[in-house]
Parts: structure tokens; C-alpha cells; sequence
């Protein structure tokens, strides 16, 4: 393959992975609008699975798995990083009205960070 075919080629693969990341924004803002109108239980069970978690994982007050805080175990630990990040997200969406897709970038983002700081990779 002539390298201005292998350059076009990526070239469709990078568009075609943006247009998907749009979508897929799309269809999230657009599913996390919809169950902001149902109760606060069921968005915090839907963000449960969104985030792998299992029901009994989803903590009964999110500010007691945030004044807990992160230590090196938790972020090794697959269930407790995540359940430490939904909380977190759900702390950001209720202090800065953000969205649930923005919340949980800037969840992971901060949890990143803060379990390098710790010396976990996550």
C-alpha cells in the first residue's frame, strides 16, 4: 500500500472515530437529560451500571465515600475507584450543575491525579 493511501486511509479512521465520539456524546447527554427526570435513585442506580457497578457497590451517601477519601487501596480496587468516582461525579453534578458526562470526566480526571500523587496507576 502507497503511503498517500495508508495516510488517506488513517485519515477515514480518525473521522470516522471522531463522528462516533460525537454520537456518543450525543446519545449521553441525551439518556442523562431523560433520567434527571426520573427519581434521584434511579440516576444513581443508572449511574451504578453505567459504571460497573453492582447495586450493593452504590454507596447509600456518596459524601461518605468522598470524606473517606482516596487511599492507594482504593485505587487499586476496581469496585472501590468506581465507586469512589460516581461519587465524586455525582458531588460535581450537584455543586456545579454539571452534566453526568462532564461529571465523570472530571471524576476520573481528578481520581487520576490524585492516585498518581499516591503512587497507583489508574
Amino acid at each position: 500500500m502507497s503511503e498517500e493511501k495508508e495516510a488517506k486511509e488513517k485519515e477515514k479512521e480518525e473521522e470516522a472515530i471522531e463522528r462516533c465520539k460525537i454520537a456518543a456524546e450525543i446519545a449521553l447527554r441525551t439518556l442523562i437529560e431523560e433520567c434527571r427526570k426520573t427519581s434521584e435513585e434511579t440516576m444513581k442506580k443508572f449511574g451504578a451500571e453505567f459504571m460497573g457497578l453492582s447495586p450493593e457497590d452504590v454507596p447509600n451517601d456518596y459524601k461518605e465515600v468522598l470524606k473517606v477519601g482516596l487511599t492507594r487501596e482504593v485505587c487499586v480496587d476496581f469496585r472501590a475507584i468506581r465507586r469512589f468516582v460516581l461519587s465524586k461525579a455525582w458531588d460535581i453534578m450537584e455543586k456545579e450543575k454539571e452534566p453526568f458526562s462532564i461529571a465523570i470526566k472530571k471524576a476520573w480526571d481528578f481520581a487520576k491525579i490524585e492516585c498518581a500523587k499516591l503512587g497507583a496507576v489508574v
